[in-house]
């Protein structure tokens, strides 16, 4: 009996240190910034992702928070005008050996909120 106790601690051991852990990660890919000559780039579709917000009510540090699920990228490429607030995410890495001055444009009327988080987790709201 001890035997076979031991053999069952054992296994469960072992199992528990030979087990894999998968963290979700769904954020897309790092877009890399290689040259500062560009004047009007557009980040392709596979670099963002977007979560609509139907009635307007979520705020930043509830959206930070979500799920990576509740995001997905938008493979139609079409915008539903019936919906007055989109959550956008995506990264953007500077690959340059200089500091880099970038501006977003949005080319519908309203308003647009940036919210900069910078590597050291400093939130820049704009």
């Amino acid at each position: 009996m001890k035997l076979l106790l031991r053999k069952i601690y054992l296994f469960v051991f072992l199992s528990l240190i030979s087990s894999v852990t998968i963290a979700q990660n769904n954020l897309p890919p790092v877009f890399e910034i290689k040259t500062d000559t560009a004047l009007i780039d557009t980040l392709p579709n596979t670099y963002w992702q977007i979560l609509e917000d139907k009635d307007g009510i979520l705020i930043f540090e509830q959206v930070s928070k979500f799920r990576a699920d509740k995001f997905h990228y938008n493979t139609s490429g079409n915008i539903n005008r019936r919906i007055s607030t989109y959550w956008i995410r995506f990264t953007l890495k500077n690959s340059t050996n200089h500091t880099l001055k970038i501006g977003f444009y949005d080319q519908f009327i309203g308003t647009s909120d940036y919210y900069v988080i910078k590597g050291n987790r400093i939130i820049n709201h704009k």
